[in-house]
């Protein structure tokens, strides 16, 4: 119970205990001055032989006095009636404010756990911007790195069609070499046969396929040999299309194939399996 509904209820009491303390005053006052009017009469009667009148009189002076006297009784009672309607309004009413108060201890429950509800809802977005934030600079990073990844590979891809046709001018040049080389072989071989210092000379043979080879030793297996006409000593090209990489000279013959030393090439780049074999 609130402290309202007990300052209400005391109040009440309070109120309750003046009325019935007036009202027994009232009560002690009226039977005092019946009991002096009483004394009165009979000392009229002593003293004078109180007439009839008089005595009438004083009777209808007791019997308003005890209208009266009912009346006070009747409105006690109702006061009476009256506190306990206000003691029963008092109770209703604290009734009341304590239910007031046990809804407003729910209400405030629910709205705090509105608040705790709403503030995770906020802390779940800011961790949502967060994230959404780092993707974007993440996204951006992805960005700048693929445009300079395609730079690079644009440069790249110059560098490499600079090669490509560095490496094709190169090609033309050892082409040109090639020719040059086999140009002066074929003159110094026509200077040999034309002041008598011409060798045993190779005869020309179909191009042959190099079988195996060890580049460390310089050994290399050809798929040419006697029935081709080759015989020790003589030499050949080895050539990868238009390139040229080395020449051998034969070392060992059997009929289907031969073994030849390296004499001279391999600079640049090792013998291969299935490489040509071409005659001087």
């Amino acid at each position: 119970m609130s402290n309202v509904s007990k300052f209400l209820i005391v109040l009440n009491l309070v109120l309750a205990g003046v009325f019935l303390g007036t009202a027994s005053n009232f009560l002690g006052q009226k039977d005092h001055v019946q009991r002096e009017l009483e004394l009165m009469v009979d000392k009229w009667k002593q003293a004078h032989g109180s007439s009839e009148i008089e005595l009438k009189a004083q009777k209808e002076q007791g019997n308003r006095l005890g209208a009266e006297n009912s009346d006070l009784k009747a409105r006690l009672s109702g006061s009476e009636a009256t506190t306990q309607a206000k003691n029963s309004e008092n109770q209703a009413l604290a009734a009341n404010i304590a239910s007031q108060g046990t809804a407003l201890n729910h209400a405030t429950a629910a709205l705090a756990s509105q608040n705790a509800t709403i503030q995770a809802y906020e802390a779940t977005i800011k961790t949502l911007q967060d994230e959404r934030t780092i993707l974007h600079q993440s996204r951006d990073a992805e960005k700048d790195a693929r445009v300079k990844a395609e730079a690079v590979q644009a440069q790249l891809q110059r560098q490499l069609d600079d090669e490509t046709g560095a490496h094709k001018a190169a090609q033309g040049d050892l082409a040109s070499a090639n020719a040059k080389v086999q140009s002066l072989e074929a003159e110094a071989e026509s200077f040999r046969v034309k002041y008598g210092q011409q060798g045993t000379v190779q005869p020309a043979i179909a191009p042959g396929k190099v079988l195996a080879v060890d580049n460390s030793m310089g050994l290399v297996v050809v798929s040419l040999g006697e029935e081709d006409g080759v015989k020790n000593g003589y030499e050949y090209i080895v050539s990868r299309g238009n390139q040229y990489v080395a020449t051998i000279k034969i070392t060992d013959v059997q009929a289907k194939k031969s073994t030849a030393l390296v004499v001279h090439g391999m600079q640049k780049q090792p013998i291969n399996a299935s490489d040509t074999v071409l005659g001087r």
